[in-house]
């Protein structure tokens, strides 16, 4: 795949995932989708000096890190500044020279205006705290498992494993909506995606965990989950 159509980079690894489904797919199956792709490239690059390059996304990326062998076979990584650092804008980082053709063929940086002195100053403070307090990405792994088993012993259609980002199925837009509210009205702010930003027709609750939430959060969003939903699945009043 070859998205920017540059020299030197021919392949893009995305974590395969249906984005719009914000949810995540099994963790043997993007290690496998890295291992495959680096192997092929590896192979293109015995064959063909020049070879090619590899892209990968920042949530590719994260399972690369822990993958011994994996991670440095990487030539470019693209990610975002907001979601966990909570700025705007993104960014594009490689050690290969072919990085700043990127300037010329990447129509999304051509057409963005420089970010802002503040956001860049919050973005280098954001990665500052990930660097000195590792165990806030392992509370946030705690809070995201702690909700995803919880939903799913409630029978809620999940994604196929735990993620920050919890992503509930929901049948159709009105319960959706019945469901939202109902939430809402028990304390419980989740992001609602209806179609046609779905991928199947159907909507989603989506819901974003953090270090900043508590256990006792967790459980009560659980609970609050658990209120509204009837023996049949249906959502329920107040």
């Amino acid at each position: 795949m070859n998205p920017l159509a540059i020299p030197g980079v021919d392949t893009v690894l995305e974590q395969p995932v249906v984005r719009a489904l914000l949810g995540s797919v099994p963790r043997e199956v993007v290690v496998q989708c890295i291992r495959e792709t680096l192997e092929e490239v590896r192979a293109a690059r015995r064959s063909d000096p020049p070879g090619e390059n590899v892209t990968t996304s920042a949530t590719a990326a994260a399972v690369a890190e822990e993958e011994a062998g994996v991670e440095d076979a990487v030539d470019f990584i693209v990610g975002t500044f907001s979601k966990s650092l909570g700025a705007i804008g993104g960014y594009c980082v490689s050690d290969h020279p072919e990085l700043e053709l990127i300037r010329c063929a990447s129509r999304p940086y051509i057409f963005t205006a420089s970010p802002s002195p503040s956001i860049i100053a919050s973005t280098r403070a954001a990665l500052g705290i990930l660097r000195t307090r590792p165990e806030l990405r392992r509370r946030l792994w705690e809070n995201s498992l702690r909700l995803y088993r919880g939903l799913t012993d409630m029978g809620y259609a999940l994604g196929p494993e735990p993620s920050p980002i919890v992503s509930v199925r929901i049948g159709d837009s009105e319960q959706a909506v019945a469901m939202w509210t109902g939430l809402l009205e028990r304390g419980v702010y989740v992001n609602m995606v209806l179609p046609p930003a779905t991928p199947d027709g159907g909507a989603l609750l989506r819901c974003s965990m953090s270090a900043g939430h508590t256990p006792e959060q967790v459980d009560a969003i659980c609970a609050a989950f658990a209120s509204i939903r009837g023996p049949a699945g249906e959502a329920r009043p107040a």
